[in-house]
């Protein structure tokens, strides 16, 4: 358990990390619709990441309870929970929109093109922000080390009900739906659309299909996480079911830049620019030199693989 606590530092200090170079790239790209929600999501994954991280495994070392820090757990749940809900929404706006973009274009820029996409974002943060000043938030429990909605689970039985939030995990359970329905449905409307125009017209492109495959990714995480912990809400959980429902909600804002890096090509090119930059300015760091290496090779790699597509 204590070796668990301290990798709550220690994963998400390199996750954090890792978001720099992505949020740089984003940030280069903000006129394409789908980067401009990808970087709404990269900063509030790393907000959230710092909740879970440091202040999460602070509270898990020093053998917290809700008793122990009333005032500072409710506080730092709500705003969890709002940023999750912020996140959710938004992911939700992004599947849409990348299945738009490639099973109805016309309806893409209908719905985000330009200034439009502005709008999900705004009633993202609109969500997340009713969320965390009016809806029971989740609590740090000292006992399982994370967070419930019930802060004495493991030791005071909530039989009348009390810390039930009906609210919080019918929505948890609509995400977790809805996420696999629009994919779904995306698959039935390209299914559609090949055969309207016949198998030789290219329907979609392979950078299209990467920036699918990434957000489906980040989209499936999101389902198992918002499964596990609807279902771990309302029992006694055990450890493990804990520790995974812990790992799921880690990764589903600590493993998109890994996917970002791996996948994405115009984020592995801004990258490479930047730490050959970076390294020029400060030749003495090596790691640096290693780094950029390695992200030429895959570059490389991808580049010649995508020839023999």
């Amino acid at each position: 358990m204590g070796a668990w606590r301290r990798n709550s530092f220690d994963q998400k200090s390199c996750f954090k990390i890792l978001y720099i170079p992505c949020l740089i790239s984003m940030y280069k790209h903000l006129e394409v619709p789908c980067y401009r929600l990808l970087f709404y999501l990269s900063l509030i994954d790393c907000a959230i990441l710092w909740m879970l991280g440091f202040l999460h495994g602070t509270l898990a070392i020093i053998g917290a309870v809700f008793c122990s820090y009333p005032k500072l757990i409710y506080i730092c749940g709500a705003i969890i929970s709002g940023l999750w809900i912020a996140e959710s929404v938004a992911q939700i706006s992004l599947s849409v929109n990348r299945c738009l973009a490639i099973a109805a274009r016309r309806h893409e820029d209908l719905f985000f093109r330009g200034k439009r996409v502005l709008i999900w974002i705004v009633f993202s943060t609109i969500c997340g922000l009713l969320w965390a000043f009016f809806i029971q938030p989740v609590l740090f429990n000292g006992v399982y080390f994370t967070w419930l909605f019930n802060p004495y689970q493991g030791y005071r039985l909530d039989s009348s009900g009390t810390y039930h939030n009906v609210i919080h995990t019918t929505w948890d359970m609509g995400v977790a739906i809805s996420i696999p329905l629009i994919y779904m449905v995306f698959v039935a409307a390209l299914h559609v659309k090949a055969k309207r125009f016949g198998k030789t017209q290219k329907i979609v492109s392979r950078k299209q299909k990467m920036m699918l495959l990434q957000v489906f990714i980040i989209s499936m995480l999101n389902f198992v996480a918002c499964s596990v912990y609807g279902s771990m809400m309302y029992a006694v959980p055990s450890p493990i079911l804990v520790h995974f429902a812990q790992f799921c909600w880690l990764n589903i804002h600590g493993f998109p830049p890994v996917i970002y890096l791996t996948l994405n090509k115009t984020i592995q090119d801004d990258t490479n620019l930047w730490l050959n930059s970076l390294s020029r300015k400060l030749p003495e760091f090596t790691c640096l030199k290693k780094i950029r290496t390695t992200t030429q090779t895959i570059s490389i790699a991808r580049s010649q693989s995508s020839s023999y597509l």
